[in-house]
């Protein structure tokens, strides 16, 4: 690859993040790996994020604005615009270890022409203190994603040209979940092979939308996204006689959610539906940690 080519485009949709999108771009001030650019995708925000990239002094720091249209297509939106030959996803809260693009030009190197890799992840709290390290997973994550959403956007690096043919879901009633579906998807076609090296940072606040509780909301999600996932027949046949399961998980991540809400009856009746389905869920741990919420509160 010639030198003057972009290797790495990390693409960061934000809403109101203005804070969150100046101590980002002052992290990659940290990274000595030179041929990366970040894509701030502006999704019709209402507080003067533009403002950070009036004076911008990085040509790798590219700023463009859309309509509001929720995260899958402003990351969609940052997708179709970026020039590296791998593409990653971040989340204004989140950040990159300085170290993250050496490993993944390790992983390419060490693995030609491959099209889809994830690195790992730990999560911090607000004051940058360790909550959890990063899960060691299995080689490759096709399988583990019938259960659970093990990807976060941060760490997972695709082909450009094969991320141009896997768009982000724009269904506004998937927001939230929108990444999962096209991990779904992209494992029906690809090997999703995982290197179990730390790299990047998943932080945890009181204002992150990942912890919304609101129950209705997260039961409308996610019935879209089984949907989604069993009316696409490439998905589909990845689930063959795991559909049962898969949809068994969904409803259990239901009735944790409503749990956590304290929404007991709710949380009964999807956990009633998960374990009808799939009554193997009882040796999972999900289902240990929504019947001790059930009983203690």
């Amino acid at each position: 690859m010639h030198n003057s080519e972009t290797l790495f485009s990390v693409v960061v949709p934000a809403y109101n993040r203005r804070q969150h999108i100046e101590k980002l771009i002052s992290r990659f001030a940290a990274i000595s790996f030179m041929s990366w650019e970040l894509l701030i995708v502006d999704d019709g925000s209402v507080d003067d994020t533009k403002s950070l990239f009036e004076n911008n002094i990085d040509s790798r720091v590219k700023y463009v604005r859309q309509e509001n249209k929720e995260r899958g297509a402003a990351r969609n939106c940052g997708l179709k615009i970026a020039t590296g030959k791998y593409v990653t996803f971040l989340d204004s809260d989140d950040y990159l270890k300085p170290e993250i693009f050496d490993e993944a030009l390790k992983v390419i190197n060490s693995n030609p022409g491959i099209p889809v890799f994830h690195l790992g992840y730990e999560t911090r709290n607000s004051t940058d203190e360790i909550i959890r390290t990063a899960d060691h997973l299995p080689d490759y994550l096709n399988d583990v994603l019938i259960e659970r959403n093990v990807i976060a956007c941060l760490g997972l690096f695709i082909d450009r040209n094969v991320a141009l043919n896997f768009l982000f879901n724009e269904d506004r009633g998937l927001s939230g979940t929108e990444d999962y579906e096209l991990w779904i998807r992209l494992a029906s076609h690809y090997p999703i092979k995982h290197f179990n090296i730390t790299v990047a940072v998943l932080v945890e606040h009181e204002g992150r939308s990942m912890l919304d509780l609101n129950v209705e909301k997260t039961i409308k999600r996610i019935e879209l996204f089984i949907q989604y996932s069993l009316s696409n027949p490439h998905t589909s046949k990845f689930l063959g006689a795991r559909k049962a399961k898969f949809i068994a998980f969904r409803y259990s991540y239901i009735s944790l959610h409503a749990a956590l809400a304290s929404e007991k009856s709710v949380s009964i009746s999807y956990l009633k539906k998960a374990l009808v389905i799939c009554p193997k869920l009882i040796f999972n741990k999900r289902f240990v940690v929504i019947v001790k919420k059930l009983i203690l509160g």
